[in-house]
């Protein structure tokens, strides 16, 4: 048997997925669809006469075209509204219950998993007294810091 919460988690992952689906098969295409549309409507004026060398001042909105601009416009509506809907009330609630000192152990915890970056890094600019101090930091805090939750080395 599934406990509740974990039902209900499923429950809401199965929703974004549902209309994350929803999104893809039906509003995408259409504006894809309508881009082309645009772009074979600018195909027919190619022909017309006109300067190569026009100055920027010439230039409308109108004339700067972007043959995505819709799908470009729908993918920003959609994160915007995931962010404002889902991601910001998670986040909100995530600082108000979560303690600071729990809150500080995440954050040397992904600070610490994002260290072998800064050791490639280190090492293809040839900072060796750096990559060194990194390499330290890294060994010390994963052992002693229980895989990074503390900053030891600090």
């Amino acid at each position: 048997m599934i406990p509740n919460t974990t039902h209900r988690s499923l429950s809401a992952i199965s929703s974004i997925l549902t209309l994350t689906l929803l999104f893809l098969t039906f509003w995408l295409p259409a504006s894809v669809a309508v881009a082309a549309d645009d772009e074979n409507s600018r195909a027919d004026t190619i022909g017309e006469e006109s300067s190569d060398f026009d100055s920027e001042e010439d230039f409308t909105d109108e004339d700067i075209s972007d043959p995505l601009e819709t799908v470009n416009r729908g993918i920003f509506w959609f994160n915007e509204q995931v962010d404002y809907l889902l991601l910001e009330p998670v986040a909100r609630g995530y600082d108000y219950i979560t303690p600071d000192s729990v809150q500080r152990c995440v954050g040397n915890f992904f600070d610490n998993l994002s260290t072998p970056v800064y050791l490639i890094s280190d090492l293809t600019q040839l900072k060796f007294e750096q990559f060194a101090d990194h390499t330290g930091r890294f060994v010390v805090n994963t052992t002693f810091g229980v895989a990074g939750l503390f900053d030891v080395a600090a």
